[in-house]
């Protein structure tokens, strides 16, 4: 694990792009990702790219994956998965090591955005719970849960004096429905989640809880 650290990014001039076989990869690790019972993975490609580039202020960091052209089967039908995934992350050199400066994420269900200033991260995000259950329930096992409603948010994670942060997350979700085994355990037209937490951080990383709460409304 010491290798994957972020403070083992080579510092000089350096790129590495690859694929996977999502089918060779799913036939290799079906725990590991969770798949329905009876799903085959017939065919898809996970591409990365990754680079690194010195630079006059440090050096700095971009890594890329696509998970596109997903189709398999469940024995009965044939599924897919016809909008790609993408993530992006741009790192920089600081005092305190590679940082993430921005963190973007496209898929059919979610779109991500995270970029980090100098003593704050900050992001928005929007949300589809029902495209999440059919695009993620065709492939991995949601046993009886099924998903439904929209919803946009924003976070934000502040450093303070003496290695203290200040947390907070705001989500509105739009007609909310949750159901388990065919039955409706939660329904809401309007909710808005709030979230707020402070503690202790060391470079951005949160590293003890010193208080939380959650409002619903």
């Amino acid at each position: 694990l010491a290798a994957l650290s972020l403070t083992n990014l080579p510092k000089r001039k350096a790129s590495i792009t690859g694929s996977v076989k999502l089918d060779q990869l799913a036939a290799m690790l079906p725990r590991t990702l969770q798949l329905r019972e009876g799903i085959q993975i017939d065919s898809g490609e996970l591409e990365f790219h990754a680079a690194g580039k010195p630079g006059d202020t440090g050096t700095a960091w971009t890594a890329a994956v696509t998970v596109q052209d997903v189709v398999g089967s469940d024995g009965r039908r044939i599924i897919r998965w016809k909008q790609p995934i993408e993530a992006h992350v741009e790192l920089v050199e600081t005092a305190q090591g590679p940082q993430v400066k921005q963190f973007t994420l496209s898929a059919p269900f979610v779109e991500t955005n995270l970029q980090t200033k100098e003593k704050e991260i900050v992001g928005n995000f929007q949300l589809d719970l029902g495209k999440f259950s059919q695009e993620m329930g065709q492939f991995v096992d949601l046993e009886a849960w099924q998903f439904r409603g929209t919803g946009e948010g924003s976070l934000s994670l502040a450093r303070r004096a003496d290695n203290q942060f200040e947390a907070s997350a705001k989500v509105n979700l739009t007609d909310l429905e949750v159901t388990n085994d065919g039955q409706k355990i939660w329904v809401e037209p309007q909710l808005q989640v709030d979230i707020r937490a402070t503690g202790q951080e060391i470079n951005f990383t949160p590293q003890r809880l010193a208080s939380a709460a959650v409002k619903l409304r």
